[in-house]
């Protein structure tokens, strides 16, 4: 086992809480592989990581999921500024470097204060827009982006949400 993995496995425990004192705790798959993307992340994206860590993880209610196809949009995963909340068929059909990706996109949303900051604005062209700003950050970090992620290297350099 190198180094990396052995930190990445040590992480990983420490994230999922296993072996603290309230003892071993057994996670779904899902949430398993999210824990693990984050203490991933601590490795190799330690600004992300750290910021990760901060927010909880959950399961997308129905009521959200329905609230993603009423507005034609596919269920992904959401943030509160406190909470990531995940649509679990999603991210079953990500790989682990996209599951750090998806993470560290909504994380962005929290760095950027997108939740507070929309105010009167479209809800969906505000995320769209704050989609773009990210995912340029997360490429330019080195992180992996998906098929049909909003993404434009030309389009950006640099620009802020507000100005997309």
């Amino acid at each position: 086992m190198s180094d990396r993995d052995l930190i990445l496995e040590t992480a990983y425990s420490v994230v999922a809480g296993h072996g603290s004192a309230t003892g071993l705790v057994r996670l779904s798959s899902d949430r398993a592989e999210l824990t693990r993307a984050r203490a991933a992340m601590l490795i190799d994206q330690p600004f992300f990581g750290s910021l990760a860590l901060r927010l909880n993880l959950k399961v997308m209610p129905q009521y959200m999921v329905e609230w993603f196809l009423n507005q034609s949009l596919r269920p992904t995963l959401a943030v509160d500024g406190k909470n990531i909340w995940y649509h679990e068929p999603y991210i079953q059909n990500l790989d682990s470097e996209l599951v750090k990706s998806a993470v560290a996109h909504e994380v962005g949303h929290c760095v950027f204060d997108h939740t507070s900051r929309r105010n009167g604005r479209d809800p969906h062209a505000w995320n769209v827009a704050g989609d773009y700003v990210i995912n340029d950050m997360l490429k330019d970090a080195g992180f992996r982006l998906g098929e049909g992620w909003l993404y434009n290297s030309e389009f950006l350099q640099g620009v802020k949400n507000d100005n997309v």
